[in-house]
């Protein structure tokens, strides 16, 4: 399979989604090892903020960054999740779901939806998955202290 063909990312999510039950995780977890996939949680918190952080250690194809994008985009629609799932219910993927549910959910939380990042850097083998909760309110997030660093950087 080409992961990068339409046709069969389609076929091996299809695969993918009709192979997951809980008996399987111990035979997908030896599959995970013998060909050195990683997948790392991080927790980390002060005073200040609570950061989660998923890590795995391949990158984002160009096909499946544009429809993380396109759930980022369908998520800020909804202000909350019974609206969402009333509209899309079972049609959605897995994955896509989890996207919306942790979007909506920092949100409803009372929090930005751009703390909720997904990215991947080209040339490096590695998707992060990242939330980012402020503990205070003078608190500014790592997305908008690079944001401004930015705006300097190209005012100069």
């Amino acid at each position: 399979m080409n992961i990068e063909s339409p046709e069969d990312y389609a076929r091996g999510m299809e695969t993918f989604h009709s192979s997951l039950s809980n008996k399987k995780f111990p035979f997908y977890r030896e599959k995970m090892k013998e060909h050195d996939l990683l997948v790392k949680v991080t927790f980390c918190f002060n005073q200040d903020r609570i950061v989660l952080k998923i890590l795995n250690n391949f990158q984002l194809t160009e096909q499946e960054e544009k429809r993380v994008r396109e759930k980022f985009r369908i998520s800020r629609g909804f202000d909350n999740l019974f609206e969402f799932y009333m509209k899309f219910g079972d049609s959605t993927e897995g994955a896509g779901l989890g996207i919306t549910m942790v979007e909506i959910l920092v949100a409803q939380s009372g929090f930005d939806r751009h703390l909720f990042t997904i990215y991947s850097k080209k040339g490096v083998s590695q998707t992060v998955a990242r939330v980012e909760i402020p503990l205070k309110e003078d608190y500014i997030p790592k997305r908008l202290k690079f944001a401004k660093e930015q705006n300097l950087t190209s005012e100069m």
